[in-house]
């Protein structure tokens, strides 16, 4: 599903003095999220603010002369509360660090989400006299940091997403090269000129919200949001963008009242869920032949554990004599199958529920959606849960591996919509 984010900007004018080895940082917000067959617990997940650019660092440049660099990281542990309100934390740090030979006597920081929110003179060079971070370092200072609130360049730590944001980082200094009394140079932090031929500069760091996991998460980010039912038959991992399920119990399968593994979230209403899913042996090989009764896809459930009620299809081997594409639905723990005829081991797949009525879908990519089965489901609640399925039902070795791509879940409203890109 989809989240949209409402970003705020809090007018926030932090002042502080620098001593010897200090640290400067900009507050950086983390955005928040929001038995047999036992499902483990929903994970609740924190986001953190991360940065996306190459570097963090920036040089500081006096004339034609390196005299320190600048660099941003984030701290998202940061209690902002205070400054960007309750349940806030995180601070995106800037810190200056003198080159060998210097050390810095004043600092002067300014950052805004566009290039407007730096303070100017009229001749649109910056007012340094306006920054809201800086002061005078006590004699001998080689670093100083200071930590800003990202509420300043609208990220949130209590939406559930975060649209990218670029910071833009006014940073200058006063430095002195050691044991000079007399030697002192004006630095920027080196990036775009406000001014084209004048020496004060800008830089900007591109900053992305992660979701980040809580110790024990089955799987990684972004995966860890979503939940596993008998996650004891499943051995799962996350490769690149790919979500990997390898069934390693014979027997659990999805037939009848028994109950195989699902990684899944819940879904409300009419949806489809949809997905770029490979299905082969675990050598890479065609999941046909070999032993039958091998199945991956995509199941929607009745979280009701009384008895089993659910529609689920995939590609697999059903003991048909070739590779398949199956659809089950098991009503009261009694299970009806189709299954139709198909080649290769890649497809996109959706499930699809509009209103009562829940229908299947298959193409390989770029083609239309073929219907593989359609079936009226009333007696199914209006939260299901919903997601990836791969089981070896009694056979010998379940040999079968499956890798989930692109996994989506939107809201439609009607059977149309469900072959609708």
């Amino acid at each position: 599903m989809t989240t949209s984010l409402l970003l705020r900007s809090l007018p926030i004018r932090l002042m502080g003095s620098p001593t010897v080895a200090a640290t400067v940082s900009l507050l950086a917000l983390g955005c928040a999220p929001g038995d047999q067959g036992d499902d483990l617990d929903e994970l609740d997940h924190a986001r953190t603010v991360e940065i996306v650019d190459d570097s963090g660092c920036a040089p500081l440049i006096a004339g034609t002369s390196e005299v320190g660099s600048v660099c941003v990281t984030i701290d998202d542990a940061v209690d902002t509360s205070a400054q960007c309100g309750v349940g806030m934390a995180g601070v995106l740090s800037v810190q200056y660090t003198a080159a060998s030979g210097w050390t810095i006597e004043q600092t002067a920081l300014a950052l805004g989400e566009t290039l407007s929110d730096i303070p100017t003179g009229a001749t649109g060079l910056p007012d340094t006299k306006s920054f809201p971070y800086g002061g005078t370092s006590a004699a001998g200072t080689t670093t100083a940091t200071y930590q800003v609130p990202l509420c300043t360049v609208g990220l949130d730590a209590a939406d559930a997403a975060c649209d990218p944001v670029e910071a833009h980082v006014a940073a200058q200094a006063v430095a002195r090269r050691s044991g000079s009394f007399l030697s002192t140079a004006t630095a920027w932090a080196a990036g775009t000129f406000f001014v084209a031929g004048s020496r004060p500069s800008y830089f900007t760091r591109t900053l992305e919200c992660a979701p980040t996991c809580p110790e024990g998460a089955l799987l990684p980010a972004p995966w860890c949001e979503w939940s596993v039912y008998n996650p004891q038959d499943v051995a799962l991992s996350v490769e690149g963008d790919a979500l990997v399920l390898e069934p390693t119990n014979t027997g659990a399968g999805w037939y009848m009242a028994e109950r195989g593994t699902q990684v899944h979230q819940p879904a409300t209403g009419s949806f489809a869920i949809t997905t770029l899913v490979s299905v082969t042996s675990l050598s890479g090989g065609s999941a046909f032949p070999g032993d039958p009764y091998r199945v991956a896809g995509l199941m929607i459930r009745s979280p009701e554990e009384t008895v089993v009620d659910t529609v689920h299809m995939g590609i697999g081997n059903m003991g048909t004599g070739g590779l398949v594409v199956t659809s089950k639905s098991t009503h009261d723990s009694l299970s009806t199958i189709h299954n139709q005829p198909w080649s290769g081991d890649l497809a996109e797949m959706r499930l699809c529920r509009a209103n009562d009525e829940v229908v299947s879908l298959i193409r390989t990519p770029g083609n239309p959606w073929q219907v593989v089965d359609q079936r009226a489901r009333p007696d199914l609640p209006p939260t299901v849960a919903v997601g990836p399925v791969a089981y070896g039902w009694h056979d010998t070795t379940p040999d079968l591996r499956a890798s989930y791509v692109g996994l989506t879940i939107e809201p439609v409203e009607t059977l149309v919509d469900c072959l609708s890109d």
